[in-house]
């Protein structure tokens, strides 16, 4: 029975160590810029230690004396001499610690700015974390256990420290735990809340360990330490994967393939590692304890590669080399995840269906005759075979519910998808929970969303034919990189066209192209506003079909031109422009924002021309 014991903690603390000081690193190296992710990294890192201290007094090693200078910096919380009563290997390197940054991440987390109370806590908290570190180097007999059995929860003397301690970390336990359901309440995303419901059960598991673990200490009370560890193990899973995808949440990156390529390598890794290590522990004597620093340092050299390297490449390559390897990096990133659209169009379509309370949505892609759906928010038919005539729309259009046969039955919006011209796919959405159809002003609210899902559709075939195109026929050359002028700067020069001073002082301005009509001196501003003038009337005149002017009805591939040219160059009201495209509201203003889409690249395939 002992050594099932043994082998259990053994195997809870192993697992404990590796997981927690693998998903710190994870998280800190894939959002560096995010304090909730370095505070999250110094709470997983915390654990580590607590986990690191159980093995090394289960492996009986005594803490080094004689220790140099370089190590008494990296670890100055070590014993100066030998003492086994107790946990000497790591002294301040207990759970506390861990739920004291953890603490710190949940009030990151609440939306908002942070209330005055946390902020006070969180002084409070960290000077007493100060003044018990302080403590315990200095006067290591406050903290002495009375029973060092590697297996047992360590037997504290109660002293005037003991009940303070321990009534800080039930605490402030219980507060990280408030704290990520006041987060919960304030967000409106249903993913969110997701990721914050794994949070809040890793807070739950750990106020339950820190309970366990505090009663162990009372005098007479026998606490295996394998239930404390086991249950801090299922918390650091459930706090290191919730805070993955948290994070990944709000910054919009996925994380499927990378999350699981990182699994697999470090485990790889770090199995290889550990399979030399037993295998040379007996022909030359190596201390066990020896793994409990050995994993750690696998795992953060293997998981810093990446930064590793591009530290290294700024003290040996040129610019040019820097960038080209940059964008060498770039392009594996892209060939790895560009195959998620379905998890970025769930993320846009769970946002869509908050705003104008939908039941559910789905969006379909064309794909040679059929209809694809590729993403969904409370749909979960996946398996349905689709036409692509049944959801061909020049507009918006209001279904009554049962028009679509089945999974569609209950379907009462349908949202045409259109790159330029062509319709790429339909979004459709449920009855609104408050009504039985949608109002002009939900279809309005609708406008900018769905052009971002369509240029969503859009880059993601770009990339996947720019991939195939790489595979099949590798380029000669490399091509320079496209400057991208914001679509806001076209659009606001052609709100003021007529105002060559304002064109004078605009971003476009500076543009190279514009520099190159101006040969007259003196110059002035009035100079270059002309020629900003010249630049964006060349510009949509591009899109223009033929020279000779479009006969009654129009034909569809003028409307971008002459939404433009109407509104801008004629000062057409919209009503006038509408009433001659025979077009609705909704189709003007998507043909519009295309259009001034098409200008802005025009411009900005101009500009790299004049390098």
């Amino acid at each position: 029975m002992g050594q099932m014991a043994y082998s259990l903690a053994l195997l809870a603390n192993f697992v404990g160590l590796v997981m927690s000081t693998w998903l710190g690193v994870y998280i800190v190296t894939h959002s560096r810029r995010s304090w909730i992710a370095w505070f999250s990294g110094l709470t997983l890192w915390s654990l580590a230690g607590f986990f690191a201290n159980i093995l090394l007094l289960m492996d009986a090693s005594p803490a080094p004396i004689a220790q140099p200078i370089w190590l008494r910096l990296i670890f100055p919380l070590w014993p100066q001499e030998v003492d086994r009563s107790g946990s000497n290997w790591t002294l301040g390197w207990a759970a506390g610690l861990g739920i004291f940054f953890w603490y710190h991440t949940t009030v990151l987390i609440i939306p908002g700015k942070m209330a005055a109370w946390r902020r006070v806590s969180l002084y409070v908290v960290y000077a007493f974390a100060i003044f018990a570190i302080i403590l315990q180097i200095f006067m290591p007999h406050v903290f002495r256990s009375e029973r060092a059995d590697p297996l047992l929860v360590d037997t504290q003397r109660f002293n005037s420290i003991f009940p303070l301690v321990a009534g800080f970390l039930i605490l402030y336990s219980g507060l990280s735990v408030f704290n990520l359901l006041e987060a919960r309440r304030l967000t409106s995303s249903t993913i969110a809340k997701k990721q914050l419901n794994l949070l809040i059960n890793a807070s739950l598991i750990a106020c339950l360990a820190t309970i366990l673990s505090i009663s162990g200490a009372i005098p007479g009370v026998s606490m295996p330490v394998f239930w404390v560890s086991s249950l801090v193990v299922v918390a650091v899973i459930f706090f290191g994967f919730g805070l993955i995808r948290y994070s990944a949440l709000l910054e919009q990156r996925i994380l499927r393939r990378d999350i699981f390529y990182s699994v697999v390598a470090t485990s790889m890794v770090v199995m290889l590692y550990l399979g030399m290590f037993l295998w040379l522990m007996g022909p030359y004597n190596i201390s066990r304890g020896v793994i409990v620093f050995l994993i750690p340092l696998v795992i953060l050299s293997h998981s810093v590669m990446e930064e590793v390297r591009q530290v290294l490449e700024r003290l040996i390559y040129d610019r040019k080399t820097r960038l080209l390897r940059s964008s060498l990096s770039d392009l594996r990133k892209l060939a790895g995840e560009q195959a998620d659209l379905s998890a970025m169009l769930a993320r846009s379509l769970e946002t869509i269906c908050y705003l104008v309370r939908a039941t559910y949505g789905v969006i379909l892609v064309f794909e040679d005759d059929n209809a694809d759906p590729i993403g969904a928010y409370r749909w979960h038919d996946g398996k349905a075979q689709l036409s692509r005539q049944d959801y061909l729309a020049d507009d918006v259009k209001h279904i009554d519910p049962g028009s679509y046969p089945e999974p569609f039955l209950e379907a009462t919006l349908l949202v045409p998808l259109y790159a330029s011209t062509e319709q790429i796919g339909a979004m459709l959405l449920g009855r609104p929970e408050n009504g039985i159809h949608y109002s002009r002003e939900d279809v309005l609210l609708l406008e900018n969303p769905t052009d971002r899902i369509t240029e969503l559709i859009v880059n993601n075939r770009r990339i996947s034919a720019y991939l195939d195109h790489l595979v099949q026929m590798p380029p000669k050359q490399i091509e320079p990189e496209v400057v991208s002028i914001p679509t806001a700067w076209v659009e606001d020069a052609m709100q003021n066209l007529f105002d060559y001073a304002y064109l004078g002082n605009c971003p476009l301005a500076d543009l190279r192209q514009v520099n190159a009509l101006l040969s007259v001196t003196p110059l002035t501003h009035l100079d270059k506003g002309k020629a900003v003038y010249q630049v964006v009337n060349t510009a949509i005149e591009k899109l223009r079909p033929e020279t000779s002017s479009p006969s009654s009805p129009v034909p569809r591939e003028w409307y971008p031109y002459l939404t433009l040219h109407d509104a801008y160059f004629d000062g057409l009201p919209n009503r006038d422009i509408i009433s001659r495209l025979y077009i609705s509201e909704g189709t003007f203003h998507r043909t519009r924002r295309s259009a001034v889409r098409s200008v802005a690249r025009v411009l900005s395939e101009l500009e790299i021309a004049q390098s």
